[in-house]
């Protein structure tokens, strides 16, 4: 009975799909997307904390010719240790000046750099600590002569304190790109 079974036409030999190679290709680069989201996810908070960093250092720029050195150095000093703990990742808001600059020597920071950052934080801490003097204006009663009164307002020049905000531009990298 088995005999009497017969093809009808021959068997025909199966072509090998080529559509595999594009079904590999397509999930590679769905991987490579997917890698390249989850690194821009899990930086994303460090970006914005930097740009935030930034621009609270504009500002401190803009407005430290009108700062007395007491709000100038708060604010510095506050904008350091926000910059050093985004960098090395160190809790810098619970520590004094001399807790923090032993533990800044582990870091990998250039030794220039934490050099520069313990002189301005120790002057930071120097004008934020010591006792208010009254100036002149409060003492003198009325405004102060312009002497000699011909006189012409000089040419405006930067900041002295525009020196002090170097190792915030260090710290946060202002000129070249973010490392993450």
């Amino acid at each position: 009975m088995i005999d009497d079974i017969y093809d009808i036409k021959p068997p025909v030999a199966l072509e090998a799909w080529t559509g595999w190679w594009w079904i590999g290709a397509a999930g590679l680069l769905v991987l490579l997307l997917g890698l390249a989201l989850w690194q821009g996810r899990r930086t994303a908070p460090r970006r914005r904390a930097r740009r935030a960093l930034l621009r609270a250092m504009a500002r401190l720029k803009a407005a430290s010719p009108g700062l007395d050195d007491r709000t100038f150095a708060y604010h510095l000093a506050d904008l350091l240790r926000q910059a050093l703990s985004l960098r090395t990742n160190l809790v810098t808001a619970s520590q004094t000046t001399e807790e923090l600059l032993p533990r800044l020597a582990a870091t990998d920071l250039p030794q220039a750099l934490r050099e520069t950052l313990a002189v301005t934080l120790r002057r930071c801490d120097q004008a934020r600590y010591a006792p208010p003097c009254l100036s002149d204006e409060v003492v003198q009663e009325g405004p102060r002569p312009s002497w000699p009164p011909e006189a012409s307002p000089p040419p405006p020049h930067p900041h002295p304190r525009q020196r002090d905000l170097i190792p915030l531009r260090q710290l946060l990298g202002y000129n070249r790109p973010w490392p993450f």
